[in-house]
């Protein structure tokens, strides 16, 4: 007779269950779409530690996440200072999902996050 999954799962080791568990949440968030507070709650960072990472304060975090529009560059910012990469996905009814080329925008020079309300980046965030 055959075994069930629970039976199957319960005979991997712990490691095996946990790297199963990863792959598993990984999978879930590449076809889940989160907002970046959900997201930045998912790595298990504060908005403190992220204000400290882009050298911004707190509530320029907050006003940044509660945020309904965001630059490329300033979203790009966010991403990566959570050690990702931003990557952008054009999806279509009738034609295949096609990865658009974001290196140009912005490359090298990331917008500054700010609360000066002249600029740009506050403008968005505030």
């Amino acid at each position: 007779m055959g075994r069930t999954l629970a039976q199957v799962t319960d005979s991997l080791s712990s490691e095996m269950r946990q790297k199963i568990d990863l792959g598993t949440k990984d999978l879930i968030l590449e076809v889940e779409a989160i907002r970046l507070k959900q997201l930045r709650e998912r790595w298990g960072i504060s908005q403190q530690e992220l204000a400290k990472l882009l050298n911004v304060s707190q509530p320029a975090v907050s006003k940044l996440e509660d945020r309904p529009d965001v630059m490329l560059s300033t979203l790009r910012q966010y991403v990566e200072s959570l050690g990702g990469n931003l990557e952008i996905l054009a999806t279509f009814p009738d034609r295949p999902t096609v990865r658009l080329d974001i290196s140009e925008i912005d490359a090298g020079a990331p917008a500054p996050i700010c609360e000066d309300p002249g600029n740009h980046l506050s403008q968005q965030v505030a």
